[in-house]
């Protein structure tokens, strides 16, 4: 269970029963959790490097992200290769259109189909790369039931790690780009859409420093923004982190600027369970 604590009370972000040895080499989980959609969506914000949320992800998935209470499968595929190479399928209660900018179940029965698949390719001892793709469906939000009753999710990623195993604790590299759309079911629906891509460098044992840019459209053909944002991080130690944080938002409707700053402080007590990859 993942418990968060705001104004509005102590609320369940996720809370799930996971099997983990299936027939077949499956696993499966039941209860509320993160949508496999994407790859940003599939962390919990105060666990990713920004004190926000990329563009494309908050405008298409939620200041929050996108989660699903339903049920969830995931298998392994046999390849030549012997990659790891996993599907997910999941399926359950859409979010509300007060949470979602682009779904909107009106009935129990409204629900959210998902599929996701991805690979992991190993260069060496150093380097790794994951890709993937994933696809949403579901009943839309009621402000675009004119591009179609049922809104349709795409997204592709991309995530590059590198990182010296003889001098890990001193240099490593992330790189991630993730693309993604969406459209109604409607003859002739437009496409849109948005994305981000983001680069954190360790140049010494303590310190990262980062950038990313964003470019989204808003579901609907409404505004469209792009954004950039530095970041400088200290670690103190594996249990705490401290990051100063700098954005600009452009917005290309009107032409007008957004900055922030941000001071972000993650800190761990006890154990921590792994993330995704």
């Amino acid at each position: 269970f993942f418990l968060s604590a705001g104004p509005e009370g102590l609320e369940v972000e996720e809370g799930y029963l996971t099997w983990l040895a299936l027939p077949g080499g499956g696993q499966a989980k039941l209860g509320k959790f993160r949508a496999d959609f994407g790859k940003f969506n599939r962390t919990h914000p105060p666990e990713t490097p920004f004190a926000d949320r990329p563009l494309a992800a908050e405008i298409w998935l939620g200041g929050e992200g996108l989660a699903i209470s339903g049920v969830s499968a995931s298998i392994l595929i046999p390849n030549p290769a012997n990659l790891y190479w996993d599907v997910i399928a999941q399926v359950g209660a859409a979010p509300d259109s007060l949470e979602s900018p682009v779904f909107g179940p009106e009935r129990r029965e409204d629900v959210l189909a998902l599929g996701r698949t991805s690979v992991f390719i190993p260069f060496g001892e150093s380097i790794d790369l994951n890709l993937g793709v994933s696809y949403a469906n579901a009943r839309s939000n009621p402000a675009l039931r004119a591009d179609g009753e049922r809104a349709q999710l795409g997204a592709a990623d991309l995530t590059l790690r590198w990182k010296n195993p003889r001098r890990s604790i001193y240099r490593s590299l992330l790189v991630q780009v993730e693309l993604l759309g969406g459209r109604g079911s409607a003859d002739g629906a437009p496409t849109r859409g948005g994305g981000y891509g983001y680069a954190v460098y360790q140049f010494a044992r303590q310190w990262k420093a980062g950038a990313r840019v964003d470019r989204s459209d808003a579901p609907g053909g409404g505004d469209r923004a792009n954004g950039a944002l530095a970041l400088l991080q200290y670690q103190p130690s594996e249990f705490s982190t401290l990051s100063l944080q700098l954005r600009r938002v452009h917005d290309r409707t009107s032409d007008t600027d957004r900055d922030a700053a941000f001071f972000k402080w993650t800190f761990n007590i006890g154990p921590h369970g792994a993330h995704p990859y």
